[in-house]
């Protein structure tokens, strides 16, 4: 932002839609936009309030017309009358249902939104016409309609003749110019804000501008009083509108120029249909005018015409406990309040050394640094030392400055901070939230991170609740690593008279990075090269579109796949991405006066050469941050999918009937809910996700481990390990020991990226398959996640053991080694010794399979008996997996896995801890299966595991052939809860509920062995889709009517994507079943009828996989 003055000026200039015009000479009444005051975010002081999004409500109340005596007013009473065939009373009722059809505009929150608005008041202003496209880049997608400005310059002359006489207003209201020096004038401004200004949705919190600060931020370096433009009702002089100008010169792009930033818009609630805020813009641009200034700047967190940059808020807690007391925050999936905490928790001291508070000393230097800094950027304020002075030296509870003092005196550093406190309404404890807004920080010698967490430090230590920034000029780099989290939309940036190119976000740090780069001293290193290679591409030109080259041109290849794995990647969010690593680049290999010119990429690998590969290799989880997010579709596509998905189950007038009743939702009420969705899409990287984590598994109260659960067997019998007697434990240790193997490489980043062809997958829910369990809640479950990378910190490694009844657990590594087979087996073989001949636990497991809020009580029971239970509790949920140890023995072979199957799903309830994210379940006949809770991840999750340890033991022939060698280890210890009589009779209805609802459950697992998929490819078919029409007509033939299902759809190629539905049922699929059972029917016919019925199947799966279906 540029400084404290630049606030929000929003849609609450624009009067109500009226059926006439006033005349312009007498009064500003301009017909126009919505009345009621909108968002008035702004970056600086004076306009955000944090975490939350920022607008009035919109009011929905009937206001009488003004029949006032002014001139203007007569003027509208003449034009009411000009149809005498309309009596008067009609023609009033006519104009009060156009102001209430009025307010029900919402505010534009984005472009698509704003271009179908009408401005009518900014229609008269000197600001460019609003269009979808704001960028020069955009250039190439607009046509002659649209406007896209590509030069700068003022868009109407400067004024020689300037109105010299106020505009007038309503009658009964009077103009006033505050005197901000008499302190009942400034508490009469503080109080018309505090009440009238900027809150949330749900009027929880407010901005609480102290009378000080409004001083600091309206009486800067050259301010005018009769800037300070009040509103007042002419009988008691109440103060009932404000708007205001501070002096400015901006630079922009290659002009400097004089002009004001305007802030505080503010009218009285109760006049939002007096049409006094368009008479207030137009009044404080006749006051500015007449002092030769013709150009401003404003900022609004509604889309306007025409911005000419946009940003966000990020926000980063500094008190959590009491932001989610007063409904600031909520806590995030898996997280108690006091991992929250804990996650969030800063150091006591800063670290930077010489970082002291700034001194009136030190603003020579201060202005030195700040205006070499700016000077990087398109638009920016040019501040001299006089500016420097009353903006950043630091005043209590105003404004906070800390500069970097280095050797001999010289400063290198300084961050600074505002003040911006919220009431918070209706709270019976706190009623403030104490909120810091990041400033302007200047780094050239310690590392900008560096800096911002000494800042966060020193918020926190001076009282502060929550830190906020906005994601402009080099804050990105920092954000998301200080753990700030996003905040609900934008904030857009207006000059008005002037236009200029749309300012993109961080293009022109990117144009000045780029240009830097090619000077290193020093050649970095290929990896550096190609990522630096991918991010500019993707960030210059997009997706890829050149053909991959040859494998014989290797430098070629490598750096068309550092291309392509970008691909789907934003421009803004490749630019900062190569922002970020060209300056690590920078700095680590210095600079020099002649360019190396590595926009070039001179890569060269000695094709012989393999290990400059191997240091290329991707790391799991380094595409997280650049996945797109979930998209939202059209509300017109998401209904005809809708239709077209009911056609084959419905007769034609239950079509008609359906296709009448989508018309008239498309028309009314589904208008509304998709401008719901779309904006709860633009403040979340996956709009669905915390809906569906809620709705499908944790909101849920049936029993998890029969009705949720997803398991099923392992295929190892089918190589290695067919059913064998007495290899249990041998087998179980070497799983379990490749088990291991596999979260080493997610804890270690070194698991490859899964991806479709060339698209990274997300990742996250790899996070989940070890050290994750559900926890049961009377209303709704949690999931607790323990997990941690290598570079995160130290993540659990102790395995529980079920066996009987019974409950152990050792630690997997020692000495920070993986325990080998035999190490296991040594463990294993203790527990199973420890069990064999001896009596059954108490079974406390079971209580997991239970209904969940049954569950959830008796869990409370058993922490209040002893606090050593909710310690036993602690140590399974956050242990690597459970190993169960099972007496049953399915024999199931390679064709007839129905045993293993349903034992998998309905097994002994004692030794399976249903809410496990991994039960890896070992029988006694040397087979092994799976139950795991569906929450935290999607059962491809697991088969990616399966595969990984089936291809492992192939290559061995199932055989150890590593060292016999046992460590010293530890016994394993056994978990013993203590119990009581109603834990015992908890723990027996529960096992009597789960014996009588397995009983309803029939499963058959058989293996088509006639042919596979190789098959069905060399057809040039798609095995999954063969398979799904194979159902359908089977299920055609046995009962003569459609079959109802769903296949499952990724949607991981976006942020957090789980799954989507792909209904195989389709019209296509159904002429298909209809042409296979006509005797009359040629092969032809049923061959053409078949390609039609694939086509549809890959159709739809393809757009299930972007995200089409379950929006609706």
């Amino acid at each position: 932002s540029f400084s404290p003055s630049v606030m929000a000026e929003d849609s609450e200039s624009a009067a109500s839609q009226q059926s006439l015009e006033l005349d312009d000479q007498d009064t500003c009444g301009i017909d126009g936009d919505n009345e009621e005051e909108n968002e008035h975010t702004q970056g600086s002081p004076g306009g955000d309030l944090g975490a939350k999004k920022k607008k009035k409500k919109q009011k929905r109340k009937k206001e009488k017309p003004n029949s006032g005596g002014t001139k203007s007013d007569s003027a509208s009473d003449s034009q009411e009358i000009k149809n005498p065939a309309i009596p008067m009373q009609k023609l009033q009722d006519i104009q009060r249902a156009m102001e209430l059809l009025s307010t029900c505009q919402g505010p534009a929150k984005n472009i698509d939104e704003a271009t179908k608005h009408k401005y009518q008041f900014w229609d008269t202003q000197p600001v460019p016409k609003l269009s979808k496209f704001l960028f020069q880049s955009e250039l190439k997608n607009c046509n002659g309609s649209d406007e896209v400005v590509t030069t700068h310059g003022p868009i109407e002359p400067d004024k020689e003749n300037v109105r010299q006489e106020p505009y007038s207003l309503p009658q009964g209201f009077m103009w006033d110019t505050l005197d901000l020096s008499n302190a009942e004038v400034l508490k009469e401004l503080y109080t018309l804000l505090n009440e009238n200004y900027v809150e949330d949705d749900d009027n929880m919190f407010r901005f609480d501008y102290s009378p000080n600060f409004l001083k600091w931020a309206l009486r800067p370096p050259g301010w005018l009083p009769q800037w300070h433009c009040g509103v007042r009702v002419s009988s008691n002089k109440k103060l009932v509108g404000f708007i205001s100008a501070i002096p400015a010169d901006i630079h922009i792009y290659d002009t400097l120029k004089k002009m004001v930033e305007i802030n505080f818009l503010c009218v009285h609630k109760k006049l939002r249909s007096k049409r006094v805020a368009p008479v207030l813009i137009r009044e404080i641009t006749r006051r500015v005018n007449l002092e030769g200034i013709f150009q401003a700047v404003y900022t609004a967190g509604v889309v306007l015409p025409k911005p000419v940059s946009t940003c966000r808020y990020w926000h980063r807690s500094l008190n959590p406990r009491k932001l989610v007391e007063v409904k600031f925050s909520h806590l995030s999936r898996n997280m108690t309040l006091q991992r929250t905490m804990k996650l969030y928790r800063l150091p006591d001291s800063t670290r930077t050394p010489g970082l002291r508070p700034m001194a009136a000393g030190d603003v020579q230097q201060v202005t030195a640094l700040l205006q070499k800094y700016l000077s990087q950027f398109h638009l920016r304020p040019v501040m001299g030392e006089e500016e420097v002075q009353h903006w950043f030296l630091p005043q209590e509870n105003i404004i906070d400055t800390y500069v970097v003092e280095g050797s001999g005196g010289t400063l290198t550093d300084f961050i600074s901070f505002y003040t911006l406190p919220s009431t918070v309404m209706h709270h019976p404890l706190h009623k403030s939230l104490k909120a810091a807004y990041s400033f302007y920080n200047v780094h050239t010698e310690t590392p900008l991170i560096e800096l911002m967490t000494d800042a966060l430090i020193l918020a926190k230590l001076k009282g502060f609740d929550v830190f906020n920034a906005l994601d402009l000029m080099e804050n990105k780099t920092f954000l998301e690593k200080l753990k700030f989290g996003i905040g609900d939309g934008n904030l857009q940036y207006y000059l008005y008279n002037w236009k200029c190119p749309g300012m993109e976000p961080e293009k022109a740090e990117f144009e000045k990075i780029a240009a830097d780069v090619k000077q290193v001293k020093s050649r970095p290193s290929d990896m550096e090269l190609l990522d630096m290679y991918g991010l500019y591409k993707q960030a210059v030109i997009g997706d890829i579109n050149i053909d991959a080259p040859g494998m014989l041109d290797k430098k070629g290849k490598a750096k068309w796949e550092a291309w392509n794995s970008r691909k789907g990647l934003s421009a803004e969010d490749a630019m900062t991405a190569y922002i970020t690593l060209a300056k690590e680049v920078i700095k680590k290999y210095g600079m020099k006066s002649s360019p190396v010119l590595l926009l070039d990429f001179m890569v060269s690998f000695l094709l012989a050469d393999r290990r400059a590969f191997e240091s290329m290799a991707e790391r799991t989880f380094q595409y997280q941050s650049t996945l797109p997010p979930l998209p939202v579709p059209s509300l017109e596509e998401s209904l005809n999918k809708y239709l077209d998905a009911v056609k084959p189950f419905a007769s034609e007038h239950e079509f008609r009937n359906t296709a009448a009743i989508v018309k008239r939702f498309a028309e009314g009420i589904g208008q509304h809910l998709h401008r719901r969705l779309l904006q709860r899409a633009k403040s979340r990287r996956n709009w669905l996700e915390d809906w569906w984590l809620d709705t499908a598994y944790l909101e849920l109260r049936v029993p998890s481990q029969l009705f949720v659960n997803f398991g099923g067997p392992a295929p190892y019998l089918e190589h290695c390990w067919p059913p064998c007697e007495g290899t249990q434990l041998e087998r179980t240790s070497f799983a379990a020991w490749l088990t291991l193997q596999y979260w080493d490489l997610i804890h270690t980043e070194k698991l490859a990226v899964h991806k479709a062809g060339n698209m990274p997958f997300d990742m996250d829910q790899l996070r989940m398959l070890f050290c994750t369990c559900k926890v049961p809640g009377i209303n709704k479950d949690r999931i607790l996640n323990y997990f941690k990378t290598e570079s995160e910190g130290p993540c659990p490694s102790h395995l529980t053991v079920m066996c009987r009844g019974r409950i152990f657990t050792f630690d997997a590594l020692c000495d920070g080694r993986i325990l080998t087979p035999p190490e296991l087996l040594r463990q294993l073989t203790y527990i199973k010794e420890s069990c064999d001949g001896e009596v059954w636990g108490d079974g406390v497991a079971a209580l997991t399979s239970e209904e969940r809020t049954k569950w959830a009580t008796a869990r409370e029971h058993l922490i209040s008996i002893d606090p050593a239970n909710k310690t036993i509790l602690e140590t399974i949920q956050s242990s690597l997996f459970v190993i169960t140890l099972d007496d049953a023995k399915p024999y199931s072979t390679p064709e007839n896995y129905s045993l293993m199957t349903l034992l998998a799903l309905t097994g002994d309830p004692t030794i399976r801890w249903g809410d496990k994210s991994y039960n890896f379940i070992s029988f006694a006949d040397g087979t092994f299966a799976s139950n795991c809770d569906h929450a935290p991840y999607d059962a491809m999750v697991l088969v990616s595991l399966c595969y990984y340890m089936d291809q492992k033991l192939k290559a061995v022939s199932g055989k150890w052939k590593g060292s016999e060698v046992v460590r010293d280890l530890p016994d394993p210890e056994e978990l013993v809860f203590t119990v009581d009589e109603k834990v015992r009779r908890d723990i027996k209805l529960a096992k009597e509920q789960y014996r009588k609802s397995s009983q309803d459950l029939q499963v058959v697992c058989y293996a088509f062995t006639s042919f596979g998929k190789a098959a069905i490819k060399k057809n040039k078919l798609h095995p999954d889709t063969f398979v799904q029409l194979a159902m359908q007509l089977a299920y055609y033939r046995q009962h003569g009517k459609p079959g109802s299902c769903y296949e499952t759809a990724t949607t991981r190629r976006f942020y957090h994507g789980r799954t989507e539905t792909m209904r195989p049922c389709t019209m296509e699929a159904l002429d298909w079943c209809k042409v296979m059972l006509n005797p009359s029917a040629t092969t032809e016919e049923k061959r053409q009828a078949l390609l039609r019925a694939f086509n549809k199947h890959n159709k739809l799966m393809d757009e299930a996989q972007k995200g089409k279906d379950e929006t609706l």
